[in-house]
This record gives C-alpha cells, structure tokens and sequence, in this order.
C-alpha cells in the first residue's frame, strides 16, 4: 500500500465554514439565485445558516465525498446543489414551502409516518361514542296546582 495512501483519514472531516460559504456561494450565483433573489452577485459571509457544517469523506478507491448535515430531519444534502435550493428557502423565511429534496423527502417520510401509525380497524363499524346516544327520557313532572282566579 503506497504510503499516501495510509495517510488519508478514512473519517469524516469537517470543512471549516469559511470553505462551505465559498461553496454555497459559487453554487448561489451559478444557478442565478443572486439575480433572482437580490439582482446581483452575492457573497456569504459571516457563517453558514445555523448548525449547518460541510464534512468530506474520503472513499478508498474511488473519490471524495461532501455532505452538508445540519437539517432538523437529520438527513444529509449531497450536493451544494440541493443545499442551495433549501438556502433560498431559508432565505425567503418559508421553510415550510422548502422544495429541496431533504425537505421532500423529510415531509413525504413524515406523512407516511402518520398513514402508518394511524388505527386501522378491520372490525367492522364503530360502536356509536357515548356522547351521541339520544339523551334519557325524563320522568313525567307533577301537575301543578291551578292558579288562583284573578278578580
């Protein structure tokens, strides 16, 4: 085995974050979203978008390997590419319109979740509820005592 070789980690490094806003900002301009959002060529600075970090992978063999891990759903974006698109998201404050496929991917697992652990009932049809039974009848009320003749 060359001696190169040994040297390179086999663990995940993480890239500091000057390089994953140098990244994210190539990537912003080169799918326009400079123009679009703010009409110009932008530049990050100052940090990425809170806990998000860039780690490498270098795979035996074969090449090195970036993910962008910070996502609530704990999924990972493989390429800048499908980062960006969840960056304008952020950017325009509507995360909950997010088409990024961590976004997608993280909305349709969830909703899939909630089909999954929803009752399914093979029973037949459900006793009516307690609340919905027709209310007891009352017992008859004493006649009352005739009124009085006015004058």
């Amino acid at each position: 085995m060359p001696r190169w070789y040994r040297s390179i980690s086999r663990q995940p490094i993480r890239q500091p974050d000057a390089r994953l806003l140098e990244d994210l900002t190539t990537a912003f301009n080169n799918e326009g979203w400079g123009f679009i959002i703010f009409g110009k060529v932008v530049k990050f600075v100052g940090g990425p978008p809170i806990g998000y970090s860039e780690w490498i992978f270098y795979v035996p063999h074969s090449f090195i390997s970036g993910h962008i891990y910070g996502h609530p759903s704990g999924q990972y974006f493989e390429l800048m590419g499908q980062f960006v698109i969840h960056v304008v998201a952020i950017i325009r404050d509507d995360l909950a319109n997010c088409t990024c496929r961590v976004c997608t991917t993280a909305a349709a697992a969830a909703q899939t979740a909630a089909v999954l652990s929803a009752p399914s009932d093979t029973s037949g049809p459900a006793a009516p509820a307690a609340s919905s039974a027709p209310p007891a009848p009352s017992a008859p009320s004493a006649p009352s005592a005739p009124s009085a003749p006015s004058a």
